[in-house]
């Protein structure tokens, strides 16, 4: 499977380097159609952003100050450049110039109003303070043969409003800029991003979800034909596209052979197992013509009947290899089944064991799974059988049945009651002719569980063990769902 890094035309335009409309739109709407590529985008307008506040704030603070100092310097000349002649002008009562020069104090930046109060005199310039503001009273004197006359106090009132107003418009100005600077650079980089990062990104991610172990030819193909000029030589994207490539092949490899070795030797234990039928066969044959013929009494017959029974569980071994070997390899088509009908058709088979040691089988909302019916049938058989044969003495066998929705999957439970699963051996206990008690305790091949792993494992799901009920075994299983989901079986909860 090859895997195309761009669209046809995109691939034409870039080839040529052609910086059209057209292709830089449709680079950046496949940059926005990328999640780590608009976490990118996001994640550098956030910072300019940031970046651009912080400089502004600095800036416009630097110019505040700047300007605060500038007016307050210009109202701090007043008392040397303007007053010695205000105080001529009042003690002449010369009311012309001091409204002159008023006015002119008035004209200075961040000067709403001025008046001249005391001494029996009073003037005022038109405006009005502002509550915001502050006043500067200075002394009117007049030096004159040694003598100092006060005339009177000048009062200016004045405030920062201006450089206030000075301070937001630049704000806006600069803002609106730094806006458009990073929507641009943003694009830019968004844009850099996509050739050099994000399209290789994309080929990546759509070869790892659409790769499948089963096919065969499975190749990624980034295309690097064109990007932006600097750099040289090979790639990081290169040498992971090779290494990629590399490693399918061996992929494709490994899985043959181990294919290959699986279906060589599920054949050959068939085959064995098969074999060792009619052998099993015959020598119960002759057991049961040697028992008739001779009439064999006291010691001898004992001897016989071990005989009998050894062969019985040696035909019983191979019918349960046999079943085993079917089971790995063993292909099918998935389809529904219901797993409370299979529940029920399971206890009815098993009706005999079940009213032998007086058990309680409690089945739930069991729901419906794809799979299939044969080998999930085979799974419950197994599973309940073992519920009720490994029961406490002298403890009523109770067996329960339950089922969960996850995302992707149903998650079945077949808890009991019974002696249980040491921790130390509940992943043992999965194993080909694992057994935890005698055989004289309790009879079976050790082939139970292996064989529930081995249909779990065949649709694609996880089994464990699980504390049950009252320090009994719980076994855990997950499988696919079915193709309509919201499909369960009716009724509540059945006790048998």
């Amino acid at each position: 499977m090859t895997i195309a890094d761009d669209q046809n035309g995109q691939a034409a335009a870039a080839s040529s380097g052609a910086w059209t409309p057209w292709f830089l739109a449709s680079a950046w709407a496949e940059g926005l159609r990328s999640s780590v590529a608009r976490r990118f985008a996001f994640w550098t307008i956030l910072c300019s952003t940031v970046l651009a506040l912080l400089m502004t704030s600095v800036q416009l603070a630097a110019d505040f100050h700047r300007e605060k100092h500038d007016q307050d310097e210009a109202l701090g000349k007043i008392e040397v450049s303007i007053l010695p002649s205000l105080a001529e002008s009042v003690w002449l009562l010369d009311d012309t110039l001091i409204r002159s020069q008023l006015a002119g104090i008035a004209r200075i930046e961040g000067v709403n109003k001025v008046e001249i109060t005391g001494a029996g005199i009073s003037y005022r310039t038109a405006g009005e303070a502002s509550a915001t503001g502050y006043r500067v009273e200075l002394p009117i004197l007049r030096l004159a043969n040694g003598r100092t006359d006060n005339l009177g106090q000048l009062v200016i009132h004045a405030d920062y409003s201006r450089i206030w107003d000075l301070v937001l418009s630049r704000a806006l100005v600069i803002l609106a800029t730094n806006c458009l600077k990073t929507a641009v650079v943003s694009l830019a980089i968004l844009l850099i991003f996509q050739r050099l990062v994000g399209r290789h990104l994309s080929s990546l991610s759509r070869f790892a979800s659409s790769y499948d172990p089963e096919k065969k030819g499975q190749r990624l193909a980034l295309d690097t034909g064109w990007s932006f000029p600097g750099g040289g030589g090979k790639s990081e994207f290169d040498t992971l596209e090779s290494a990629i490539n590399r490693w399918s092949e061996a992929t494709e490899t490994y899985t043959e052979q181990l294919r290959n070795a699986n279906r060589e030797q599920a054949e050959f234990t068939y085959a064995i197992s098969h074999d060792l039928k009619s052998p099993v066969n015959t020598m119960a044959m002759l057991i049961d013509e040697l028992a008739e013929d001779g009439a064999p009494g006291g010691e001898a017959r004992e001897i016989l009947g071990d005989m009998r029974a050894t062969n019985a569980r040696m035909g019983a071994l191979v019918d349960d290899v046999l079943g085993y070997a079917r089971l790995v390899q063993s292909g099918f088509e998935a389809e529904p089944v219901d797993l409370a009908t299979l529940a029920q058709d399971v206890v009815k088979d098993l009706a005999a064991d079940i009213r032998a040691a007086d058990a309680s089988i409690e089945t739930g909302r069991l729901p419906v799974v794809c799979g299939h019916p044969a080998q999930l049938r085979l799974l419950f058989q197994n599973l309940i059988a073992n519920a009720v044969k490994f029961r406490k003495p002298g403890v009523k066998p109770i067996v329960r049945l339950t089922a969960e929705t996850r995302a992707d999957c149903f998650a079945v439970t077949v808890a009991d009651n019974g002696i249980g699963v040491p921790k130390e051996h509940r992943d043992k206990v999965f194993g080909l002719f694992k057994r935890l008690h005698e055989r004289s305790a309790y009879e079976g091949s050790g082939i139970g569980l292996a064989t529930c792993r081995r249909v779990i494992s065949n649709h694609g799901g996880e089994i464990s063990i699980q504390d049950g009920l009252d320090c009994g075994t719980a076994i855990l299983m997950t499988l696919p769902r079915s193709l309509n989901d919201e499909t369960h079986s009716a009724g509540g909860s059945d006790r048998r």
